[in-house]
């Protein structure tokens, strides 16, 4: 007898539960992104290859003569998850790679900024910048960086 009165009682709850229930939408929360790297060491024996992207997009790739890159861009989360760029130094064509190493590799420093506060900013060979956008409001702009 009591394990009717406690099935009819589980049974009561969850007649209660709707799959109806409203689920709170989130608003979408919009990122003013910078993308930046700068090739140290080589200038002038290497140019570099850039990936950069967002979770909504493919991979976008540049090959950049130059040794430093911007990139800005504007994400909205939900529908982007997450913003990353990545980028390594290669000895320009016709340039012996003996001599290119001479020094040793290259090193990129890659920055990534989320409304002009920076949230990555490492440097390596091949440095990987990526972000994991969550839905938090994105940093407040800093007047001292740009």
């Amino acid at each position: 007898m009591r394990r009717a009165v406690v099935t009819a009682a589980l049974a009561a709850t969850l007649v209660g539960c709707s799959p109806d229930i409203p689920v709170v939408e989130q608003q979408p929360v919009r990122y003013d992104v910078t993308l930046e790297l700068y090739q140290q060491g080589g200038v002038g024996l290497f140019e570099m290859d850039v990936t950069w992207g967002h979770s909504a997009d493919p991979s976008q790739k540049e090959h950049l003569v130059v040794p430093a890159w911007k990139k800005e861009l504007t994400v909205s989360w939900p529908d982007e998850s997450s913003v990353y760029v990545t980028g390594v130094a290669q000895p320009k064509p016709g340039v012996d790679h003996g001599m290119a190493y001479l020094n040793g590799t290259p090193k990129v420093r890659c920055v990534l900024k989320l409304n002009g506060q920076v949230v990555r900013d490492i440097t390596d060979v091949v440095p990987q910048c990526d972000y994991n956008l969550n839905g938090s409001p994105p940093p407040a702009p800093s007047g001292s960086q740009g």
